[in-house]
């Protein structure tokens, strides 16, 4: 099945990360959108920003390491959130 990913116009890194990863995993994708980081967002909330380079290829190593392989800073999520459950913390 081909298809499209989508997301939101001016979402974090968190959310390009997932859709990168989701799109990796994942044959006949026609289309990838997202990745515009820090030039629709004042602030991004990791530590750096997650997007697309000057030919619109998201360049991104994943390593041997689990989860999304981008760092937030807890900071920003806490200057930015209205209230903040912890429901788990390592």
């Amino acid at each position: 099945m081909k298809y499209q990913l989508g997301a939101n116009v001016g979402e974090s890194s968190i959310i390009t990360a997932a859709g990168h990863l989701f799109a990796k995993s994942q044959g006949d994708l026609l289309w990838h959108e997202g990745g515009y980081g820090n030039l629709l967002l004042s602030h991004d909330v990791c530590t750096q920003s997650f997007m697309f380079n000057t030919d619109m290829c998201v360049e991104h190593t994943w390593g041997n390491s689990l989860g999304f392989g981008i760092e937030v800073d807890e900071n920003l999520i806490e200057k930015f959130s209205l209230a903040i459950q912890v429901f788990y913390k390592s």
